[in-house]
């Protein structure tokens, strides 16, 4: 066995490995992962090393494996199950509109989450100005937002809608009060248990 500093062998090894790996379902996209690798992926990565104060110092294999882990999940429900209905071929024919927005929303919530506050403006102005001519209509802060299907909404709309209407003898330590922190960390673990990941 020998062993080798991630740098040197770099991050083309960790995405073709998962290409190779993806279902049958998903075999005709490779090209569109491999073009989003390819056009994001290791810009992203540069842009956090030169242009982004982390608030925690990553790794750039483990911001990769992190996106991938992601998308696992996204593509969960495209994979065929032994014993069980295949899927419809509606189904199969909207993944292809799925891909892109699942694949910038893993970004987002991998590589540019280890960005800090200020910082995460900056990453999300550079990401927009990268994806200027895509189809998918992406919220002016990535970081406020959250994907149905395949269609961004704002965080603070999305999930349920909050009420400040509170009884006069409730006390103040027992409201929890929504925050973007809180409704991040909510949506990305709902993708992670719908898929047992």
């Amino acid at each position: 066995m020998v062993y080798l500093e991630p740098g040197i062998v770099g991050l083309s090894p960790l995405t073709e490995c998962w290409l190779r790996r993806l279902p049958s379902t998903l075999q005709r996209h490779i090209s569109v992962f491999q073009h989003l690798f390819n056009t994001f992926l290791e810009a992203s990565i540069l842009f956090v090393r030169s242009s982004v104060h982390e608030a925690l110092t990553s790794v750039d294999s483990n911001l990769v494996c992190s996106l991938l882990h992601l998308l696992d999940c996204f593509i969960a429900p495209f994979v065929p199950i032994q014993g069980e209905r295949p899927l419809t071929k509606e189904r199969l024919d909207r993944l292809r509109e799925l891909l892109e927005p699942w694949f910038l929303f893993s970004l987002v919530w991998s590589v540019g989450a280890t960005a800090d506050g200020p910082s995460r403006a900056v990453f999300s102005r550079w990401l927009h100005n990268k994806i200027a001519d895509s189809k998918v209509v992406f919220p002016r802060f990535l970081f406020d937002s959250c994907i149905t299907l395949n269609n961004f909404i704002k965080l603070m709309t999305s999930l349920f809608p909050f009420s400040s209407s509170l009884s006069m003898t409730l006390q103040m330590t027992n409201v929890a009060v929504p925050c973007n922190p809180r409704f991040v960390a909510f949506v990305i673990l709902r993708v992670f248990i719908k898929t047992n990941s």
